[in-house]
């Protein structure tokens, strides 16, 4: 799960990616 070359943004759009898929499982 190493992102070095991802940018922050990417790392942002996984971290609400995450987000809106538990909030979708829940």
């Amino acid at each position: 799960m190493d992102h070095i070359m991802n940018s922050n943004n990417e790392e942002n759009d996984a971290k609400s990616y995450r987000i809106v898929f538990s909030v979708l499982v829940n």
